[in-house]
């Protein structure tokens, strides 16, 4: 009789921890999932912004330099 309870008790424990175990991953999971997305689109965001002002433009001709110059003046001088 004393070997049937204890199979009963180590299914009791087996069955408790794969309880804790699921309601551990229900919480940690999601929390996870909204990091693992947050730190990607983060960098998606970095290195977008990078490219554009790096690779799109170049810099600036001295046409283009003397235009803000000017305007540049002119709003300061306002």
């Amino acid at each position: 009789m004393n070997a049937s309870r204890n199979i009963g008790l180590s299914a009791t424990l087996s069955a408790r921890a794969l309880k804790v175990a699921g309601t551990l991953a229900l919480w940690v999971g999601p929390a996870l999932f909204v990091l693992i997305a947050a730190m990607s689109f983060g960098q998606y965001l970095r290195r977008r912004s990078s490219d554009r002002t790096t690779q799109a433009h170049g810099p600036l001709t001295a046409t283009e330099q003397k235009r803000i110059d000017e305007l540049l003046g002119e709003r300061n001088s306002t």
